[in-house]
């Protein structure tokens, strides 16, 4: 999935939470685009914003260590001594991995390659299905924030 999806789905999951805009909101979006430290910039630039990409490249390639089970278990085993705001940061990091598990690609966990979808229906990152996924998406988001959704499961006798 494109950072953006990424992005997009972590506002979703901070919407979900009690108090979306607190540490714990902002934690969810840091979470939900942080795996994609190990994609490396698009090209080779000085810009210092870029230099945490360009360190995490030394380490791992993308959707290596950073899309594995152990920062996922890092950031969950964090959330549970710290507590707080720091579930922010697993929810995020867990909607990120579950996403990329719909992709051709996948994520490796345990050593096993897992894929949600048959592969007739896996996405394409970047491809017309992500962005179609990505507006409904955003479509969620607004139809939250609006206060359609009581109203819509309502009608749907939910």
């Amino acid at each position: 999935m494109t950072g953006e999806t990424h992005l997009m789905a972590g506002v979703l999951v901070a919407l979900a939470m009690p108090d979306p805009i607190s540490g714990a909101g902002a934690l969810c979006l840091l979470g939900s685009i942080a795996p994609d430290l190990d994609a490396g910039p698009k090209r080779i630039t000085l810009n210092p914003a870029r230099l945490p990409f360009r360190v995490a490249r030394w380490f791992t390639k993308h959707r290596g260590l950073l899309h594995g089970e152990i920062p996922l278990i890092m950031v969950w085993g964090a959330a549970w001594l710290v507590g707080g705001p720091w579930y922010g940061l697993a929810l995020g990091w867990t909607s990120h991995i579950l996403l990329d598990a719909f992709t051709k690609h996948g994520v490796k966990l345990l050593g096993v390659r897992l894929r949600l979808l048959p592969k007739p229906l896996q996405f394409t990152t970047g491809g017309k299905a992500e962005l179609y996924l990505l507006r409904g998406l955003m479509v969620a988001g607004v139809l939250y924030l609006t206060g359609a959704v009581p109203a819509i499961l309502t009608w749907l006798g939910l």
